[in-house]
């Protein structure tokens, strides 16, 4: 049923494919996502949003600036809401920035994109936003890891909380715990 609007289908697709590192097929994909996207009317649809930002970080992790420079101002161009990747109660769009910094080797700036612990996001921020908080927590274990931040361990019992039921996620808790090592403070 999708057929004459591939992108809508294509986008959950780059979701998944960016955070399970298939990015070649996030890179051919997303070009017949923009090409959908465009001959639909550039339709401004907020749960689209996730999808082309997604994309934004695979061109990050490849380092490749200017490209994802192109899929940042284009995830502002789908998203009806295009303050949404700045708000306060931003999860996805904070997610895969903090990914990003982790591939780049800032998890102290990675750290400093979390304006809430994952178990005190707010509770007014829209249930798609909710949807990220696994992976929110995972990249707030990570940097929280790498950076020695206060109370390690406590952090990464939290940030398993949250991302119960993702076992991707858990795992990367998992390897938060062996990169601290000793460092873990209480």
């Amino acid at each position: 049923f999708l057929r004459e609007e591939p992108h809508v289908g294509l986008a959950r697709r780059l979701e998944v494919d960016a955070l399970a590192g298939a990015f070649d097929d996030v890179i051919e994909v997303s070009e017949r996502f923009h090409t959908g996207w465009v001959r639909a009317g550039r339709p401004r649809v907020n749960n689209l949003g996730p999808a082309v930002y997604a994309v934004a970080m695979v061109h990050g992790m490849r380092r490749d600036a200017s490209a994802r420079r192109r899929w940042v101002d284009l995830a502002g161009e789908v998203l009806r809401t295009p303050e949404t990747i700045e708000g306060a109660s931003a999860v996805w769009p904070v997610a895969l920035d903090a990914l990003l910094d982790l591939d780049l080797d800032f998890p102290d700036r990675a750290l400093a994109r979390f304006a809430h612990d994952p178990d005190a996001v707010p509770a007014e921020s829209p249930w798609h936003q909710q949807l990220w908080l696994p992976w929110y927590a995972g990249a707030w274990a990570e940097a929280s890891a790498l950076t020695g931040a206060p109370g390690l361990n406590d952090r990464l019992a939290r940030a398993a909380a949250v991302a119960r039921g993702n076992e991707v996620v858990q795992l990367i808790i998992e390897r938060a715990r062996l990169v601290a090592g000793g460092r873990s403070s209480e």
